[in-house]
């Protein structure tokens, strides 16, 4: 062992991706308390330490909350100006990734089992159309306005 190691020990640090745009020194001092406070907690769970460390989340979220708003003031103030910008910032909130779950729905028609989507989707509709055909008899479909019992009251 060397004596830099002995008095200079390595510390660890955890490397994180960038911040987010909306970011702020009093939100991110919020966060590092909040970690400090559930650590603390995880080793002694004391009702002192339960007490600092939700106090610290519940900041940590107020302040997040804070920030976004404010971001998103900021963005739609200066939106005539920079209506890109507006864009490609409200854009981030609304995408979904796309699914990577192609199902096959297997449909047995009649003792045969089928996996042709098309087929299997004819087949859906089919059945989602007719099936509130017979509802009221089979009188319903040949009934007229005139020939309805339904009055009408104003």
């Amino acid at each position: 062992m060397r004596i830099v190691d002995k008095h200079l020990p390595l510390k660890r640090v955890k490397a994180r991706k960038t911040d987010v745009p909306y970011m702020t020194g009093e939100w991110k001092e919020a966060i590092r308390k909040k970690r400090k406070y559930a650590k603390k907690f995880g080793q002694s769970k004391t009702k002192e330490n339960m007490e600092l460390m939700k106090k610290w989340r519940n900041n940590a979220t107020r302040l997040r909350r804070k920030a976004i708003k404010n971001y998103w003031n900021a963005i739609c103030k200066d939106m005539d100006n920079n209506p890109r910008k507006f864009y490609n910032t409200f854009t981030r909130f609304l995408r979904t990734k796309p699914k990577k779950d192609k199902s096959i729905i297997y449909l047995n028609i009649q003792g045969v089992t089928h996996q042709d989507q098309s087929l299997v989707a004819q087949e859906f509709t089919n059945y989602f159309c007719s099936i509130a055909d017979r509802i009221g008899g089979i009188d319903v479909c040949g009934l007229t306005e005139d020939n309805t019992k339904v009055s009408r009251t104003s």
